[in-house]
């Protein structure tokens, strides 16, 4: 379905994400080059002069020198090391001997800050002294300001080493010790001076999990986008002072600092191994368990004076996380050509360890623009609860990309990309800070980013960072509020998308009830009761749990915009929330589950799939399942590419809903599914798409199709909110039966979906034509077609005459003789609308009829619209905005040049109507090159492809990449209308793998491949590899094919010789050579 707005409103300019190209990793899936001894300034000439002359042996290791910290954190390092000595009166080595060892040399503390208490920061103690900071509290305050003007930094990592042995030319100078008290006292001023929301700590890491070791061990890193804007601390001792931070912190607890603990011990997390020649396999095995691991490009400056890059190619190849080096610019003081970086002269980038994650290359935002209507929050495949943000109260998905347009809450239910009145939108979640003033809470936002599993924005209101992730039939969220004070958490049931005070509001929802009850200081309980949306269906009733990971310190409730007292709000029929207020700590995380039983059953789903408090399990949980699906297909393409496809397929799964186990209306044993969003959107392309990758979930689907029937009495063409409605045209669950029987599906009782078929094609739905079955079904059965006195008989007869055809296969396969010849008779009923009229040099149009057969060339509009109770009506004609509506037309949203070209069982038939292959091809080429074709609409996803029927597959292939290359994309507005429940996007998918269903049939047409290399990972282990040989921007033509290594001249495939594996390989050239030039099948 779609929603045409003349002008679509788009500010996807004023609108900037930060980079986020390795958002989705773990930080210890990162690799980072960082500064050795970051602090360190040039020795004075003439002290060195003498320390040279005095040891030329050991003195040139310290001829090095760095910019300040925050010179080097622009430049793009992430990773700074820190030396601190204690000094807790102050004085201690305000008096460097080496000032007075020779002469001249610049002034020293200049400021007098060595005469302070406090850390120390300098290399050696009196002879290598100079510091860019000569204090910790300076390096500390640097640092805060630096990340304070680049707030979503990526993580900066600080090893450091705690100095206290003595050194020998000042024995009478000894250094402080590093006891625990000492280490209390470090800690202490990292966090007054950072603060604890800005670090990454072991508790964080460590989370529920026994020790810290065990959590590295299962990847609890955090990911990089939730470490953004943070420090990470890592002490870099061993013996008696690793052993004085620890003790009286198992596992670090309570600590700020990970240390480098022994493997095998609870503390064990960071690893400092600095020679990654000899232990090259050791540190990349460690890596690989989970261990993060600081090693060394360079020491002693000896790799730079060798312009030897060995030990930094080593160090790489590794996987160790943190590499240091002493020369992110080339040296000043001898003649070298040695700089590190990585490629591009970039100091970050993805571990060469870790294998390429698929789900990275996914990009929510993709749609979001324009008319895709896209879904961006965070969703299991197929997820139950999808919880995003609202800003747009009349959007499908609740979203608008105008930065414009404020944030009023975070709802746990949503549908992807489609069209027509909004649905669900239930039960908002909203942080706040201060006191209660106003239910309706609002707040503009920025740093908004969205990655697969994940959705995190700053509300610039209460400067909140608000995360979100989801499992199946759970919302996590994760609260960061930056500001002090009160903090606010609203959670609002009687918020919905698309409200109307109209209690007959075309497909709007309305409000029918709420309620809401604390049940203890960490837990809200209730319902959303509403009913309408664009299928018009009966109420539903969403139930949830709130779970907060500590009590509220106080918590309240309202009703109809007022505070109420007491703990529980009843339904009677207004809107009523509670409020929960927070004191101290700055994050807050709240389980958010929900239910279509019962709240009770909503707190259940919480401690089945959420039992720890850990975003980033979750993340990483619901990553991995996408991970597993987006694997089923490998390709072979550019970014851009890998970031279309894979979003794509992304899309393609996100409807329909799972709700097994979440049934109001029966209980059974098998698959149930909601939020067909509807079937005539994607039976074309979507679920073809889902049987190729994953047809044990397509079986779910069909069985879930035929148990409705089963309870409800027909199978629908689109369901929502646990209610069938509406259908468009045809009744095209019968396309999906029929897909899966002649594709071999098992576990599918296909005598039970044969009776359902029937029902739809011989029992008038009454009534609830909309809602099911088939509407004018008297007059086709009758008549042969659909009348003008019913609304749609267009579309509604050439899409009934290939659901019959649908119904034929079936029938053939299970022996029911009569009824095969019956429906397979009547599929060709689509050409009881032909009529011979000449349109822009072609002839044959589908055209209305009244019931006693004689053709008419005006159609009933809607009488209660004054412009035009009727009109005119030819091939051109486009009913809307003609009609009030597009059902009231004879063409569902479309014209009849679209609709003339669908009879996709028979081709054949279809070309000799015209004229033959020849008047057919100048068809086509006056429907394209007139731009009849509509890309933003499904009933033409066949029509490209036509030109294989008349041997020309050559035409079909280069019109594709046209089509695609004009209206896909990589930005906000990257497809060309309604996604529709992943229309759209699996449309482009099968195309760039170079196959396209005809559905409801066993084979694929074959086009020219976007990729080299396809492998499609079959179900049962085998592999289907695509390979186009020479393919290229030039070279985008068939010129010869083999299966199997037999040469293969048809321009398609069967299903069978897919799911048996093997390879198709692919010659391309840069002209067309004839290949392909046999018809694909037709019924004549």
């Amino acid at each position: 379905m779609k929603l045409f707005l003349g002008l679509a409103f788009s500010c996807a300019l004023l609108w900037a994400a930060p980079d986020t190209g390795l958002d989705d990793l773990t930080i210890n899936q990162v690799q980072v080059i960082g500064s050795h001894n970051s602090y360190k300034q040039a020795i004075a000439p003439a002290l060195f002069r003498l320390i040279m002359a005095k040891d030329s042996v050991h003195a040139p290791a310290i001829e090095y020198s760095h910019v300040p910290l925050s010179e080097q954190l622009d430049l793009g390092l992430r990773n700074l090391e820190i030396d601190v000595y204690a000094d807790e009166k102050g004085g201690k080595y305000a008096h460097p001997k080496g000032l007075n060892w020779a002469k001249p040399q610049d002034p020293y503390d200049t400021g007098g800050v060595m005469n302070q208490p406090g850390f120390k920061v300098f290399h050696i103690q009196d002879i290598d002294f100079r510091s860019s900071q000569l204090t910790f509290s300076g390096c500390l305050r640097e640092l805060k300001a630096w990340s304070d003007k680049h707030p979503n930094h990526y993580p900066i990592y600080i090893t450091m080493n705690a100095k206290d042995e003595a050194f020998k030319l000042s024995p009478e100078n000894l250094p402080e010790k590093f006891t625990s008290a000492v280490f209390d006292r470090l800690d202490k001023e990292i966090l007054d001076y950072l603060g604890r929301e800005n670090l990454i700590t072991p508790d964080d890491v460590r989370g529920d999990y026994p020790t810290l070791e065990k959590a590295v061990l299962a990847g609890h890193w955090p990911t990089m986008r939730a470490a953004r804007g943070k420090f990470m601390f890592v002490l870099d001792e061993h013996g008696e002072k690793r052993q004085a931070y620890i003790a009286g912190h198992p596992s670090l607890k309570g600590r700020v600092f990970f240390a480098d603990a022994p493997v095998g011990t609870p503390e064990a997390a960071f690893l400092i191994m600095n020679d990654a020649k000899k232990d090259s396999a050791l540190i990349r095995s460690l890596v690989q368990k989970g261990y993060m691991i600081r090693t060394r490009a360079d020491a002693d400056t000896k790799e730079a004076r060798a312009n030897d890059r060995s030990s930094f190619e080593a160090a790489c190849a590794s996987g160790a996380q943190v590499i240091t080096t002493d020369y992110y610019y080339k040296s000043t003081f001898f003649p070298s050509d040695y700089k590190i970086s990585f490629e591009n002269g970039t100091y970050i980038r993805r571990d060469t360890v870790f294998p390429d994650k698929l789900v990275t290359y996914v990009d929510p935002f993709i749609g979001a623009a324009g008319l895709g209507h896209i879904f961006i929050g965070p969703s299991c495949p197929f997820g139950m609860v999808k919880p995003g943000p609202d800003n747009s109260m009349h959007s499908n998905s609740g979203y608008s990309v105008d930065p414009r347009m404020p944030v009023y809450g975070f709802s746990q239910t949503h549908v992807s990309g489609t069209g027509g009145g909004a649905k669900y939108g239930n039960i908002t979640i909203m942080p706040f800070g201060g006191d209660f003033d106003s239910v309706h809470q609002t707040s503009l936002r920025d740093q908004e980013t969205a990655a697969l599993g994940y959705y995190g924005v700053r509300l610039t209101k209460w400067n909140i960072k608000t995360e979100l992730t989801a499992s199946r039939r759970v919302a996590f969220y994760r609260f960061v509020f930056g500001q002090k004070g009160r903090k606010g958490i609203k959670i609002d049931p009687g918020e919905y998308l698309g409200e109307t005070p109209d209690p007959d509001g075309r497909e709007n929802q309305q409000f029918v009830g709420c309620e809401t009850q604390w049940v203890s200081p960490t837990e809200i309980r209730g319902y959303s009761r509403i009913r309408g949306g664009w299928n018009n269906g009966a109420a539903y009733t969403v139930y949830f749990s709130a779970v907060f990971n500590r009590p509220a310190a106080q918590r309240a409730t309202f009703r109809d915009g007022k505070l109420q007292p007491g703990l529980q709000q009843f339904d009677a029929g207004d809107k009523n929330g509670a409020i929960a207020f927070f004191d101290g700590g700055d994050t807050i995380l709240v389980k958010f589950g929900i239910s279509y039983i019962s709240a009770l059953k909503a707190r259940e789903n919480i401690d089945e799939e959420t039992p720890r408090w850990s975003f980033e399990e979750i993340l990483h949980q619901t990553q991995d399942k996408w991970e597993a699906l987006l694997s089923k297909i490998a390709i072979d393409g550019t970014s851009d590419q890998k970031v279309m496809f894979y979003t794509g397929l992304y899309h393609t799964m996100l409807q329909p809903v799972d709700r097994t186990g979440e049934n109001p209306l029966w209980q059974s044993p098998l698959p149930y599914y909601d939020d067909f969003y509807a079937i005539w959107d994607t039976f074309r392309s979507s679920n073809p798409l889902i049987t190729l990758i994953t047809p044990s979930r397509e079986i779910d689907i069909v069985n879930a199709l035929l148990n409705i029937y089963h309870r409800a009495g027909y199978m629908p063409d689109a369901r929502s909110g646990n209610d069938n409605g509406r259908t468009q045209g045809g009744s095209n669950a019968e396309v999906l039966i029929a897909d899966a029987y002649v594709k071999g599906l098992q576990g599918i009782d296909y005598e039970e979906g044969f009776r359902a078929m029937l029902k739809d094609a011989n029992v008038p739905p009454g009534g609830n034509e909309e809602k099911e079955g088939r509407g004018g079904l008297t007059d086709y059965n009758t008549l042969g077609y659909v009348s003008n006195r019913f609304v749609r008989s267009g579309n509604r007869t050439v899409e009934y005459a290939y659901d019959d055809y649908c119904i034929a296969e079936v029938a053939r396969g299970l022996g029911h003789t009569d009824a095969y010849e019956r429906f397979l008779h009547q599929s060709d009923n689509w050409q009881n609308l032909w009529r011979p009229y000449t349109d822009h040099g072609s002839t044959g149009f589908i055209l209305p009829r009244d019931p006693s057969g004689r053709w008419v060339d005006s159609i009933g509009c809607d009488v209660l619209n004054p412009r035009a109770p009727s009109i005119a009506y030819t091939p051109l004609t486009r009913d809307y905005p003609n009609c009030v509506c597009w059902w009231c037309g004879f063409m569902y949203e479309g014209s009849s040049w679209e609709y003339s070209l669908y009879a996709p069982h028979d081709v054949a038939s279809l070309i000799r109507k015209t004229g033959g292959a020849e008047a057919f091809q100048q068809r086509l080429d006056t429907f394209f090159g007139n731009h009849y074709f509509n890309v933003t609409n499904e009933p033409s996803f066949l029509t490209p492809v036509l030109y294989h029927w008349i041997g020309r597959p050559d035409l079909s292939s280069k019109l594709v990449r046209d089509i695609i290359h004009r209206s896909y994309g990589t930005s906000m507005a990257g497809l060309p209308g309604n996604d529709d429940s992943g229309a759209m996007s699996s449309w482009l998918d099968f195309h760039m793998m170079g196959l396209y269903p005809n559905a409801g049939q066993s084979y694929y047409l074959i086009t020219s491949p976007f990729f080299a290399s396809t492998v499609v990972h079959l179900e049962d282990g085998k592999t289907f590899r695509i390979v186009a040989n020479h393919l290229s921007d030039k070279n985008i033509y068939i010129q010869s094919a083999r299966l199997n290594g037999v040469p293969f001249g048809q321009s398609w495939i069967e299903h069978a010789d897919i799911v048996k594996g093997g390879v198709l390989e692919l010659e391309m050239g840069e002209a067309p050579a004839g290949w392909g030039g046999g018809a694909p099948p037709s019924k004549s």
